[in-house]
């Protein structure tokens, strides 16, 4: 058996016998070298970089404004309206020309041809003048007025107001009917609509009838004989004669004769019945053809004539009267 010397020999006494000597104290900690530093390169030193943009917050979800919305996103503004007419004035203190009176609704034509009467104080008896004078402050009822006590400018704008009244045509006053009657329908109506179904009803002979009547400015209800003619069928009652001015007194007995085709000298009054659907003037008309019906209607109406100082003068161009 070959001996063993050296290490292995040493280590085999141990394993037998234990650790005879004492522990040996623990190894001492390893230093740490640092990593040496890379050589130093010799080309040019490179500069150094820019210091980082301080960090901003960010914003909480709740505190962070909405995003402005491009202007692909935002809704039209919508377009002004169209700025609206000056209203057209019902009194003139110069002369009339014939532009102020184009385009005027019947009501306004004859606000416009009583305006000077009204001024020197005219006692009204329609409905819806006492109405519509009565809401001036600065009208006072106090007496007739008769054609004779306005000035000659006021004399010369009541004429041209009656001259264009009347000379409306058959056709224009229809047309004004229609336009009224799709007002009504289409729900745009307008201050006065009420008298002025009455003005072309009268005007043509025939009744109109507003779906959405509001009987507003005094606007009488009762259908008069203007209106509708046929109730010159029956006899006519004071009470609702007295509702009528004098000129309207002077149309009306006017009626009684122009149902029979009587032609008359007075222009105004052709011109008034001419744009009645229902008038046909007979060449051969003669006070036969009157029924003593229509005889006893005169002599009602000439009563409140009477009453109201008398039947208007003239050859009956004095429609231009109040």
């Amino acid at each position: 058996m070959r001996a063993l010397v050296g290490p292995s020999a040493s280590l085999l006494l141990v394993l037998a016998c234990g650790d005879a000597r004492p522990a040996p104290p623990p190894p001492a900690p390893i230093p740490v070298v640092p990593a040496p530093s890379p050589p130093a390169s010799t080309s040019a030193p490179t500069p150094p970089a820019p210091p980082a943009p301080p960090l901003v917050p960010t914003p909480s979800a709740q505190s962070a404004p909405s995003p402005a919305p491009t202007p692909a996103a935002q809704t039209p503004a919508a377009s002004p309206a169209p700025p609206t007419a000056p209203a057209r004035p019902l009194a003139y203190e110069t002369a009339i020309a014939p532009a102020d009176l184009e385009g005027r609704s019947l009501r306004e034509l004859s606000i416009l041809r009583n305006t000077p009467f009204a001024k020197r104080g005219h006692t009204f008896r329609r409905p819806w003048l006492v109405a519509y004078f009565g809401a001036q402050p600065w009208y006072r009822a106090a007496r007739v007025v008769e054609i004779d006590a306005l000035s000659e400018l006021d004399r010369q704008n009541v004429d041209a107001i009656t001259r264009h009244d009347l000379g409306l045509s058959r056709g224009t006053l229809e047309r004004m009917r229609d336009e009224l009657v799709a007002r009504d329908r289409s729900g745009r109506r307008r201050e006065g609509d009420d008298v002025e179904a009455v003005l072309l009803g009268s005007r043509l002979g025939t009744r109109i009838r507003l779906a959405n009547a509001a009987g507003g400015e005094g606007a009488d209800p009762t259908v008069t004989a203007l209106e509708d003619p046929s109730r010159l069928d029956a006899l006519l009652t004071a009470e609702e004669l007295r509702r009528l001015s004098r000129r309207d007194l002077r149309i009306l007995r006017n009626t009684v004769y122009a149902r029979r085709g009587r032609t008359f000298r007075s222009g105004l009054v052709r011109d008034y019945f001419a744009a009645a659907s229902w008038y046909r003037p007979n060449p051969a008309y003669t006070d036969e053809l009157l029924t003593q019906m229509d005889r006893d209607n005169i002599r009602m109406i000439q009563s409140v004539e009477q009453e109201n100082g008398g039947p208007l003068r003239g050859s009956g161009d004095d429609l231009v009267a109040a």
